[in-house]
């Protein structure tokens, strides 16, 4: 073994086995650092992810917050008139923007529209304010007739498929498991023998949208529907609210029907306005149409049955859109179904 022969460093006289001793140390001394490099790296990013989710989490309190606050004015609007025994498209918890639009709360605003057709204009219009529910048909409580008829102006159907798809929507509510028509309604039967298979409901509807797990309606269909059905109230249809197409489905030809939204609009013909006219009874629609319009008798006696069946000049249930937004354009839309006694039963946030 040839020994080892020392060195001359800076003077000073220094064996290999210590060069390479301080060598080695050297490589896992660097080997160190790009390993705490890493460390810190990772450790930077995870400390980024964590400040960006809690920010994003405060920003989602804070979006809630102003939604919470809209909501809050909505109910103060429907419990406005705790008195009144009818209710209209001109209240204040209708079409009230300085209520409704923009509305500044703290670093953000609320804003609570809907989707309004302008029978005037022909045109759809943004409105601020609450949508009664009682101006739309419940699914749960109404009849076949009255759904056939109603897909037959929403959707592009003959008699045959409207039929059809109305009694789906009865028998997957219904106790039962008979079919309400012979041939295309649906029961037990069809929905356990789908690839990914699932059990008919036989009972109440308890959130619209629901509906997507009935036969015959997909994501295309519902968006067609879903503004003219419910699943709140009693079953009977605000008339001073209500859309043409909704009295239709009721079993009110065009022409009544129209007629009814004239009325309502008053002289400038816009509802929603200082001039609307108001049912404050249910027996008043008769007489006070009869009056302002020209009816056959066979007219008159489809407007009686209905208004007897299915009609009534008041709401009980409201559908609330908070659209939430902050400065940085972050945003949340909180919708939920308020009472009119002010109480919450339905909340979702998207």
């Amino acid at each position: 073994m040839i020994p080892l022969k020392p060195i001359k460093l800076y003077g000073q006289l220094i064996s290999l086995s210590v060069v390479k001793r301080s060598g080695s140390i050297l490589i896992v001394a660097l080997w160190s650092l790009c390993l705490l490099s890493a460390f810190a790296v990772i450790l930077n990013y995870q400390v980024r992810q964590a400040l960006t989710l809690a920010k994003r989490l405060d920003q989602r309190e804070s979006l809630r917050l102003i939604a919470e606050a809209g909501i809050a004015r909505a109910i103060i609007e429907i419990k406005n008139n705790p008195e009144k025994t009818y209710d209209s498209l001109g209240d204040s918890w209708s079409n009230n923007p300085g209520a409704f639009q923009g509305v500044s709360v703290g670093e953000g605003e609320f804003s609570l529209a809907y989707r309004y057709f302008n029978k005037k204009t022909g045109i759809p219009e943004t409105r601020y304010g609450c949508v009664d529910e009682e101006s739309k048909i419940n699914i749960n409580k109404t009849e076949l007739k009255v759904l056939e008829r109603l897909f037959r102006i929403v959707l592009p159907y003959n008699e045959s498929q409207a039929r059809e798809l109305a009694a789906c929507i009865l028998d997957w509510k219904d106790a039962d498991s008979d079919l309400s028509i012979p041939d295309g309604s649906a029961e037990h039967f069809y929905y356990s023998n789908l690839v990914f298979p699932y059990t008919v409901k036989n009972a109440d509807f308890e959130i619209i949208d629901e509906l997507l797990l009935v036969k015959g309606i997909d994501d295309n269909v519902f968006e067609k529907i879903k503004d003219y059905v419910t699943i709140y109230g009693e079953g009977r249809v605000n008339v001073n609210t209500a859309s043409e197409v909704v009295l239709c489905a009721l079993g009110l030809d065009e022409d009544i029907a129209n007629k009814i939204i004239l009325y309502r609009a008053g002289e400038d013909e816009i509802e929603g306005t200082s001039d609307d006219n108001v049912f404050v009874a249910s027996s008043e629609i008769v007489p006070r149409l009869s009056q302002a319009y020209t009816f056959s008798p066979s007219q008159i006696e489809q407007l009686s049955g209905v208004a007897v069946l299915f009609l009534s000049v008041n709401s009980n249930n409201f559908l609330v859109k908070a659209a939430a937004r902050l400065k940085g354009n972050d945003s949340l839309v909180v919708c939920s179904i308020i009472k009119r006694n002010g109480k919450i039963i339905y909340w979702r946030e998207n």
